[in-house]
Protein backbone atom coordinates (compact mmCIF):
# COMPACT_ATOMS: atom_id res chain seq x y z
CA UNK A 1 0.00 0.00 0.00
CA UNK A 2 1.26 3.25 -0.90
CA UNK A 3 0.33 7.08 -0.50
CA UNK A 4 1.35 9.73 -3.01
CA UNK A 5 2.37 12.95 -1.90
CA UNK A 6 2.96 15.59 -4.55
CA UNK A 7 5.98 17.86 -3.09
CA UNK A 8 5.67 21.19 -5.16
CA UNK A 9 3.28 23.95 -6.93
CA UNK A 10 3.51 26.88 -9.29
CA UNK A 11 4.43 29.02 -6.56
CA UNK A 12 6.40 29.02 -3.44
CA UNK A 13 2.99 30.09 -0.97
CA UNK A 14 1.28 27.39 -2.18
CA UNK A 15 3.76 23.91 -1.35
CA UNK A 16 3.38 22.68 2.06
CA UNK A 17 7.25 22.39 4.09
CA UNK A 18 9.95 19.69 3.54
CA UNK A 19 9.83 19.10 6.81
CA UNK A 20 5.84 18.60 7.15
CA UNK A 21 5.86 16.43 3.90
CA UNK A 22 9.06 14.33 5.64
CA UNK A 23 6.61 13.69 9.50
CA UNK A 24 3.84 12.72 7.38
CA UNK A 25 6.50 10.74 5.26
CA UNK A 26 7.55 9.10 8.58
CA UNK A 27 4.29 8.45 10.20
CA UNK A 28 3.01 6.49 7.03
CA UNK A 29 5.87 4.39 7.34
CA UNK A 30 4.80 3.62 10.61
CA UNK A 31 1.41 2.85 9.88
CA UNK A 32 2.59 0.47 7.50
CA UNK A 33 2.40 2.61 4.16
CA UNK A 34 4.88 3.40 1.88
CA UNK A 35 5.59 7.44 0.34
CA UNK A 36 6.10 8.15 -2.90
CA UNK A 37 6.94 11.56 -4.15
CA UNK A 38 6.12 12.85 -7.36
CA UNK A 39 6.29 16.16 -9.22
CA UNK A 40 8.76 17.53 -11.89
CA UNK A 41 11.30 19.86 -12.71
CA UNK A 42 14.55 21.01 -11.25
CA UNK A 43 13.19 22.43 -7.77
CA UNK A 44 10.40 19.63 -7.09
CA UNK A 45 13.88 17.48 -7.67
CA UNK A 46 15.61 19.55 -5.00
CA UNK A 47 12.67 19.59 -3.09
CA UNK A 48 11.85 15.54 -2.67
CA UNK A 49 15.92 15.61 -1.76
CA UNK A 50 15.05 17.74 1.28
CA UNK A 51 11.88 15.54 2.22
CA UNK A 52 14.10 12.16 1.77
CA UNK A 53 17.12 13.76 3.68
CA UNK A 54 14.91 14.52 6.94
CA UNK A 55 12.99 11.43 7.09
CA UNK A 56 14.10 8.05 8.70
CA UNK A 57 13.82 6.09 6.13
CA UNK A 58 13.77 7.49 2.44
CA UNK A 59 10.49 7.50 0.55
CA UNK A 60 10.07 6.36 -3.33
CA UNK A 61 11.16 9.29 -5.34
CA UNK A 62 9.48 9.60 -8.79
CA UNK A 63 10.00 13.20 -9.33
CA UNK A 64 10.71 14.28 -13.02
CA UNK A 65 10.17 10.19 -13.85
CA UNK A 66 6.66 9.61 -15.05
CA UNK A 67 4.36 10.34 -18.35
CA UNK A 68 0.77 11.90 -17.79
CA UNK A 69 -1.01 8.30 -18.22
CA UNK A 70 2.05 6.86 -15.69
CA UNK A 71 0.98 9.45 -12.84
CA UNK A 72 -3.09 9.07 -13.50
CA UNK A 73 -2.38 5.12 -12.84
CA UNK A 74 -0.15 5.67 -9.49
CA UNK A 75 -3.00 8.05 -8.17
CA UNK A 76 -5.49 5.63 -9.02
CA UNK A 77 -3.57 2.70 -7.49
CA UNK A 78 -2.59 4.22 -4.56
CA UNK A 79 -4.19 4.51 -1.18
CA UNK A 80 -4.71 8.09 -1.28
CA UNK A 81 -2.93 11.57 -2.29
CA UNK A 82 -1.69 14.48 -0.75
CA UNK A 83 -0.89 17.89 -2.39
CA UNK A 84 -1.54 21.06 -2.83
CA UNK A 85 -3.18 23.13 -5.37
CA UNK A 86 -1.66 21.96 -8.45
CA UNK A 87 -2.33 20.47 -11.32
CA UNK A 88 -1.12 16.49 -10.15
CA UNK A 89 -3.69 16.88 -7.18
CA UNK A 90 -6.21 18.44 -9.69
CA UNK A 91 -5.99 15.00 -11.56
CA UNK A 92 -5.81 12.97 -8.44
CA UNK A 93 -9.17 14.71 -7.73
CA UNK A 94 -10.57 14.24 -11.39
CA UNK A 95 -9.88 10.72 -11.46
CA UNK A 96 -11.62 9.45 -8.26
CA UNK A 97 -8.08 9.20 -6.13
CA UNK A 98 -9.00 9.84 -2.23
CA UNK A 99 -7.28 12.97 -2.08
CA UNK A 100 -6.26 15.42 0.77
CA UNK A 101 -5.76 18.78 -0.78
CA UNK A 102 -3.83 21.37 0.94
CA UNK A 103 -4.42 25.42 0.42
CA UNK A 104 -3.61 28.85 1.80
CA UNK A 105 -3.20 31.92 -0.73
CA UNK A 106 -5.93 30.74 -3.49
CA UNK A 107 -9.64 30.34 -3.17
CA UNK A 108 -11.29 26.88 -1.91
CA UNK A 109 -14.67 27.40 -3.47
CA UNK A 110 -12.79 28.00 -7.16
CA UNK A 111 -10.64 25.38 -7.24
CA UNK A 112 -10.60 23.09 -4.18
CA UNK A 113 -11.14 19.07 -4.01
CA UNK A 114 -14.45 19.06 -6.16
CA UNK A 115 -16.71 16.52 -4.81
CA UNK A 116 -13.89 16.23 -1.90
CA UNK A 117 -14.63 19.30 0.09
CA UNK A 118 -14.36 16.74 3.23
CA UNK A 119 -10.67 16.69 2.63
CA UNK A 120 -10.08 19.98 2.24
CA UNK A 121 -7.16 21.80 4.82
CA UNK A 122 -7.09 25.39 4.46
CA UNK A 123 -4.57 27.68 6.17
CA UNK A 124 -5.91 29.12 9.54
CA UNK A 125 -4.83 32.74 8.79
CA UNK A 126 -6.80 36.00 8.56
CA UNK A 127 -4.83 36.70 5.34
CA UNK A 128 -5.37 33.50 3.49
CA UNK A 129 -6.86 33.54 0.24
CA UNK A 130 -4.77 36.31 -0.74
CA UNK A 131 -3.82 34.91 -4.09
CA UNK A 132 -0.02 36.13 -3.79
CA UNK A 133 2.78 34.25 -5.28
CA UNK A 134 4.87 35.32 -2.52
CA UNK A 135 3.34 36.66 0.66
CA UNK A 136 4.21 40.14 1.29
CA UNK A 137 4.17 39.76 4.72
CA UNK A 138 6.92 37.22 4.69
CA UNK A 139 4.60 33.96 5.78
CA UNK A 140 5.45 30.16 5.49
CA UNK A 141 1.31 30.38 4.79
CA UNK A 142 1.40 26.35 4.25
CA UNK A 143 3.60 25.86 7.52
CA UNK A 144 0.61 26.74 9.29
CA UNK A 145 -1.26 23.28 8.18
CA UNK A 146 0.45 20.38 9.97
CA UNK A 147 1.37 17.07 9.45
CA UNK A 148 -1.32 15.74 12.19
CA UNK A 149 -4.03 17.34 10.66
CA UNK A 150 -3.71 15.49 7.59
CA UNK A 151 -2.82 12.42 8.81
CA UNK A 152 -6.55 12.23 10.58
CA UNK A 153 -7.76 12.94 7.12
CA UNK A 154 -5.67 10.28 5.92
CA UNK A 155 -7.03 8.04 8.98
CA UNK A 156 -10.87 8.92 7.75
CA UNK A 157 -9.83 8.43 3.66
CA UNK A 158 -7.70 4.86 4.52
CA UNK A 159 -9.03 2.64 7.50
CA UNK A 160 -5.63 0.45 7.63
CA UNK A 161 -4.36 3.80 9.08
CA UNK A 162 -6.36 3.75 12.01
CA UNK A 163 -4.22 0.64 13.31
CA UNK A 164 -1.83 0.45 15.71
CA UNK A 165 1.37 1.42 14.44
CA UNK A 166 4.65 -0.33 13.98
Amino acid sequence: TYTVLVVGASWPTKCWPDGHFAMLGDWLYNHGVIPVLVGSGPVETQKAAEIAAKMDIPPIDLVGKLNFKQLAYLFQQSAAVVGGDTGPTHLAVGIGAKTVMLMGPTYPCRTGPYGQMENLLVVDRDCRECMKRVCPLGHDCMAVIKPEQVEEKLKALVPALNAVTI
